[in-house]
């Protein structure tokens, strides 16, 4: 997300830590870049470039939902999340099949077409 074209930024939604515990062991606390409240950032962000991290709480009163922009998520996301339904939620059905659900539900909530980045 960016006003200008030639460079996007990396904006990555994270859960607040007051919210939600962690579910694996291998994950980071960051600050929200806007409240400061702490959050959970996954191990698969790390290395990576982010130009800021919002917690879901400030993303949802926020102003990031418009033609602009566009809703990405890393395959090691997705993947993280399916092994974590299945053995914390017991969740049925095969990894594809989750894995479609996951991201019919994100694209409901978000309002728009997720796209799956490496």
């Amino acid at each position: 997300m960016n006003d200008s074209k030639s460079e996007d930024e990396i904006i990555v939604v994270t859960m607040r830590c007051i919210d939600s515990v962690a579910h694996f062991k291998d994950i980071d606390k960051v600050e929200c870049g806007i409240c400061g409240e702490m959050t959970w950032l996954s191990a698969n962000w790390r290395g990576r470039k982010i130009d800021r991290i919002i917690c879901k709480h400030c993303y949802d009163e926020g102003k990031y939902k418009d033609d602009d922009n566009t809703t990405n998520v890393t395959e090691a996301c997705i993947n993280d999340a399916v092994k974590l339904v299945r053995e914390y939620y017991n969740i049925q059905g095969t990894d594809e099949e989750i894995r479609k659900r996951m991201i019919e539900v994100m694209e409901r909530k978000t309002g728009e077409k997720i796209n799956i980045v490496k």
